[in-house]
């Protein structure tokens, strides 16, 4: 889920039983526009763990990328003042 501080990725049941989600905040995520041959999606990447990369598509993606973009005033929607956010190829 995303929430204002952050992204909580979980895993699904049944392996959810014993593993909290984990809670990754916005300042430690990395996100771009990609384009795959499925689509349109959003990678993740993450300052802690720079060789993680996590792809999301369709409503998760868009939902992700609104709650990251809302963390810096400084994104205009093209790009422009946010490190890591690419348009899309």
């Amino acid at each position: 889920g995303v929430g204002p501080s952050g992204l909580f990725l979980a895993t699904a049941l049944p392996f959810r039983l014993g593993h909290p989600p984990l809670f990754v905040p916005w300042s430690d995520v990395r996100a771009r526009r990609a384009k795959t041959w499925l689509g349109s999606a959003v990678e993740l990447g993450f300052t802690k763990a720079p060789k993680c990369v996590v792809r999301f598509r369709g409503s998760v993606a868009r939902a992700i990328l609104e709650a990251w973009e809302r963390t810096d005033p400084g994104v205009d929607g093209d790009a422009a003042g946010r490190e890591g956010l690419t348009p899309s190829a």
